[in-house]
């Protein structure tokens, strides 16, 4: 297992090249056609920024307290999942499978 990060280094600024490249995002083909975001916050932002700028669609969920929460107005889609409680939202699995199934995401972040 490398874990130098000198030896990381090249792959993570040609990456980063790569992404940063408006041609490249451009001609590219993406892998998904839309994305199912089961993050919030940050993290979500990055997900579905990164993504637009791929053409991947975004569907995001989220807890009733979120519904104006950046990454909701971000996506292109947006399902509610239940109240604050992570434990009646985020955690029931049963419900993302379920905006999954509705929105045709073909994979979950």
């Amino acid at each position: 297992m490398l874990t130098n990060s000198r030896l990381l280094r090249p792959a993570v600024v040609a990456q980063r090249r790569w992404l940063a490249s408006s041609t490249a995002a451009e001609t590219a083909a993406p892998f998904f056609k839309k994305i199912l975001i089961a993050n919030r916050g940050e993290i979500a932002c990055r997900v579905i920024t990164t993504a637009k700028r791929l053409g991947i669609k975004t569907v995001a969920v989220y807890s009733q307290p979120e519904a104006k929460a950046r990454h909701v107005q971000m996506a292109d889609e947006a399902f509610c999942i239940g109240t604050a409680a992570s434990s009646d939202s985020y955690l029931r699995i049963d419900r993302i499978v379920d905006v999954i199934k509705a929105t045709g995401a073909e994979a979950v972040r």
